[in-house]
């Protein structure tokens, strides 16, 4: 009986096999088709889709409704190209369900087309296989690379969800797996794709991060209002508000995969960071080599190179920006998906060559002897500043008053940080201080921050290298490492920063105006002879209001 029935339906067209499975109940065509796999009919040389096709919508719901092991083979033995093609008539015929509903206000209709979607969905996500999926993926990504355009394909996954509906406003989700499989076959990337487990490490880091908002943001204001202008305070309050705020978009993120233009301006976000911090700590290396080498480090060139090397970061920046987003915003060819790797493995290299330059500046200023010019050169310190103790505060309006007082033959002066140690000439001479100010601390603070940061910078530019998709990623991609280098010893390197009081050790005072009128430089010069080694404030403001008073009374006589 068996050998006649397979002998009977391997002779049959896919037409005439469809014509009689149309006339069964849904039951009968899962028992025939179990016949015909028991007889040893191969179901895949079947045109599957065509067949089905031919079957009606309660037939269609009761075949897919089935656990048979049969059904789920037939479905399993589908092609991509198959499988789109009965998504597309399934598409067609719901959606014709659902406008017939909608249109005669038939709720049961509605049901029926819901109950038809749920299950084809339901198969998507527990019965078709992996390789079908992506072969879908594929042919909807019109042969992209897997890995990119993952916005397009899931803007293509969500259109294709609600085209079952007919258009009509209906809330659907995409199903998990095919959520899973977007996110499994995108590149690996640093800190991983978050999850719920994502939640609790990124509040933790949010709290702290906006805790050093508001400490930079307060110590900023406090010292402005005191006149002393240390702008790279406001670029830290600046950076760690962007770490925030990198936090809270990844904990919006880890809510809803779904939100890839969150993601990416998350990553971004984390990314700019890891230049941003760098860039701060490359100013304070530069001021502290300044003030060894104040000739090289006001001389034109040496500037030029510092902003050309500025100007380059911000360009890596920009470059490592766009092609993170060319990754996920647009369906790539293999060809141009290793063209972005490469731009981001390029950068995270400069980076971390980038990284390094302050503790080369740091040590060359160690190193390299102080030139005749540079002693003889007049520099211009902000002597005002007795201590780089954590709780000191630089006395208010003393860098005005101090500015006010220097000598117009004198303002051509060298702007450098405070220090009792020094081999060059100064604008107000030896001071006396009830701690001698050196910069071993400083060094300190820029060596190990430097240091601190190359870490991470480091461990990111190794991951650009590992080429793995998030599914079967190695270690150095889990999230528990980006927390540490991100957050963990960023907060060290903060916490350096406030504690070391970067805005005492590394202040330089503000520039200096042109040479006002003789008679102000007369009063200057008076105030220079008359307090040759003057550090205090006071001292200076009753000789300049001394002199004044003399000259108002010489000019009442002269009207007299």
């Amino acid at each position: 009986m068996s050998s006649a029935l397979a002998s009977l339906a391997s002779g049959l067209s896919t037409d005439t096999i469809a014509s009689m499975l149309s006339t069964m109940s849904s039951s009968q065509i899962v028992s025939t088709l179990e016949s015909l796999q028991t007889a040893g009919v191969n179901l895949s040389s079947i045109d599957t889709t065509a067949v089905i096709s031919k079957l009606n919508i309660t037939q269609v719901t009761g075949l897919l409704s089935s656990n048979s092991s049969t059904v789920n083979g037939l479905l399993q033995s589908f092609t991509p190209v198959q499988l789109v093609s009965l998504i597309d008539d399934m598409s067609n015929s719901t959606s014709t369900l659902f406008k017939t509903a909608a249109a005669t206000n038939n709720i049961a209709l509605y049901k029926q087309g819901r109950t038809l979607v749920g299950l084809l969905l339901k198969k998507m996500d527990t019965t078709f296989t992996e390789s079908q999926l992506l072969g879908v993926f594929k042919i909807l990504g019109n042969g992209a690379a897997f890995g990119t355009g993952a916005k397009v394909l899931m803007d293509k996954a969500k259109s294709l969800v609600h085209s079952f509906f007919g258009g009509a406003n209906v809330d659907v989700e995409i199903p998990t797996r095919l959520l899973n499989l977007v996110e499994d076959y995108q590149p690996a990337i640093f800190g991983s794709y978050p999850d719920s487990k994502d939640i609790a490490p990124s509040a933790i880091f949010i709290a702290i991060f906006a805790i050093f908002t508001i400490i930079y943001t307060l110590l900023f204001a406090k010292n402005w209002a005191r006149g002393h202008k240390f702008l790279i305070t406001l670029g830290l309050a600046i950076y760690s508000l962007i770490r925030t705020l990198g936090f809270i978009l990844r904990l919006v993120w880890a809510k809803d995969i779904t939100r890839l233009d969150v993601g990416l301006t998350s990553t971004i976000f984390l990314v700019i960071c890891t230049v941003f911090l760098p860039s701060l700590n490359l100013i304070l290396a530069q001021r502290y080599f300044t003030w060894k080498h104040p000739v090289l480090g006001s001389s034109k060139p040496f500037m030029t190179l510092m902003y050309i090397i500025y100007a380059l970061v911000a360009c890596v920046v920009i470059m490592t920006i766009v092609a993170a987003a060319v990754q996920i915003d647009y369906l790539l060819s293999e060809s141009h998906f290793a063209m972005t790797k490469k731009v981001i493995r390029a950068s995270s290299v400069l980076i971390c060559l980038y990284s390094l330059v302050a503790v080369v500046l740091v040590f060359g200023a160690s190193f390299i002897p102080a030139s005749s010019n540079d002693k003889d050169v007049l520099t211009y310190q902000p002597s005002w500043i007795s201590s780089f103790s954590t709780t000191y505060f630089a006395p208010k309006g003393a860098a005005a008053q101090n500015n006010a007082a220097v000598p117009d033959d004198k303002r051509h002066a060298v702007r450098v940080i405070q220090s009792s140690t020094y081999h060059h000439t100064t604008v107000h001479g030896e001071q006396q201080h009830e701690k001698e100010l050196h910069h071993l601390g400083s060094i300190i603070v820029i060596s190990f921050t430097t240091f601190f940061l190359f870490i991470t910078d480091i461990f990111r530019c190794v991951s650009t290298f590992i080429d793995q998709y998030n599914k079967n990623h190695s270690w150095i991609f889990d999230p528990v490492v980006m927390y540490v280098m991100f957050g963990a010893l960023e907060t060290i390197v903060n916490l350096m920063y406030i504690l070391g009081r970067i805005d005492l050790r590394f202040y330089k005072p503000d520039a200096l105006e042109a040479p006002v009128a003789t008679s102000t430089s007369s009063v200057h010069d008076d105030v220079e002879k008359a307090s040759p080694s003057a550090s205090s404030n006071e001292e200076v403001a009753a000789v300049v209001d001394e002199e004044q008073n003399i000259t108002t009374e010489e000019n009442v006589a002269n009207k007299n």
